[in-house]
This record gives structure tokens, C-alpha cells and sequence, in this order.
């Protein structure tokens, strides 16, 4: 009762618990708790750990839209904390959420900016994690239009990256599967990136979320 602080991320493992016991009124009754130290506190880690757990329960209660907003929620709070770690644990989260919503693209997107972050940060185990779940995505994708004119001016070697992109490979993974040297793939990489107008460390999420795009519309 003292340090509220520890009290409050005591009760987001409480939520965990009573949802894996599937206890959904113990996990409100928790998270209800949470949410009452987390508004005293008022510091932004509390107010995302309270946002976490509540995207939890409504997800495990199958009210995805909450989920969805609850999940936005905690992860732009990690952010502005810094906590690019927790950020991006939440996103791959948040990323089976829009997949169960049918927003694939997005879905993807999420997945690989979460490998992104693990890959950064040396987390290696949650790195592979996100690489699953981003290979899993992109299983949808199929094969490179073929046949046809390919969109951005992308040419047929650039359209095979981009897939790879798309299903969660590291650009040296990438030169391995096409037997090409990591400086010509980096290459691709970047004429992919100017082609369809994107830069910064979400270049590569944004180019699997187009991927994934391309693919419905082909």
C-alpha cells in the first residue's frame, strides 16, 4: 500500500493472471483497481501499464476496437517514456489484434517495425518472435506480380525484395535466398525506399505494409 508505483504494475500482472484463468470479472475488478493508482500517480509508464491492461481484457473479450484504441494508446505512451522495448512488445500484440480486424497491411506493418525495434535493441529471442509472426502475415502474399506491369516502377529483382521485406528477412537473409552479394541488396533496398517515397527507421515496415497492399490489389 505504499508505493503505489509497485502496487500498480503488481495489478497489470494481476489482469494477466485472472485473463489466463479466463476470471474476466476478477480482471476488471483488477484492472478497475489500476486504473483509480494510475490517475493518483498520474505519471505516463502508469497511465500506459493501465491502457495495456485493459487492451488485454478486450481483446480476451473479443471487443477488438477497444483493444485496438487501448493498445494505440500504450504504445504512443512507451514512446514519449522512452520505452522502446515495452513499445515494442505491445506492437506485436497490436499487430494480431488488426490482423483479427482483417487489417493486414497494417497488421504487417506492426510486425516488422516491432523486429526492427528488438533487432536494435539486441532482444534477440523477441527479435524472432516478430519475425514469425511477420513471416506468418506475409504467407498471404504469394508471389511477385508477374506477367504484368508492376506498380512504382518497381522492376521484377526489386518486386522479389520487396516480398522478402515483407515476409520479416534481414537484408543479409534476403542475398542468401537470391544468391546475391548484402551490398546489391542494399542496393535494392534503397532504390525500393526512394521509389515508393519512404525514409527512416519505419522504411521497412511501411514497405512490407505496401507489399501486402500490391498483393490485394494484384
Amino acid at each position: 500500500q505504499e508505493d503505489q508505483a509497485e502496487k500498480a504494475f503488481a495489478l497489470g500482472l494481476l489482469v494477466r493472471a485472472h485473463l489466463l484463468a479466463r476470471d474476466f470479472d476478477a480482471a476488471e475488478a483488477a484492472l478497475a483497481e489500476l486504473r483509480t493508482v494510475a490517475s493518483a500517480v498520474g505519471t505516463q509508464p502508469l497511465r500506459a501499464t493501465a491502457n495495456e491492461a485493459s487492451a488485454r481484457l478486450a481483446r480476451a473479450q473479443g471487443n477488438l476496437d477497444v483493444a485496438k484504441l487501448e493498445f494505440q494508446d500504450a504504445i504512443d505512451l512507451y514512446e514519449v517514456t522512452s520505452a522502446a522495448f515495452d513499445a515494442a512488445r505491445l506492437r506485436l500484440e497490436y499487430a494480431l489484434v488488426l490482423a483479427d480486424l482483417g487489417r493486414t497491411s497494417a497488421a504487417l506493418e506492426q510486425a516488422i517495425a516491432a523486429q526492427t525495434v528488438f533487432k536494435r535493441l539486441g532482444a534477440n529471442h523477441h527479435a524472432r518472435r516478430a519475425a514469425d509472426a511477420a513471416h506468418e502475415l506475409a504467407a498471404r502474399l504469394g508471389e511477385p506480380p508477374s506477367g504484368k506491369e508492376l506498380p512504382y516502377n518497381l522492376t521484377p529483382r526489386e518486386a522479389e525484395v520487396l516480398w522478402l521485406i515483407a515476409a520479416g528477412k534481414t537484408n543479409q537473409e534476403i542475398a542468401g535466398q537470391l544468391v546475391l552479394s548484402i551490398r546489391t541488396v542494399e542496393r535494392h533496398v534503397t532504390t525500393i525506399y526512394e521509389k515508393l517515397h519512404l525514409s527512416g527507421r519505419s522504411a521497412r515496415a511501411s514497405a512490407a505494409a505496401i507489399a501486402v497492399t500490391l498483393k490485394a490489389n494484384a
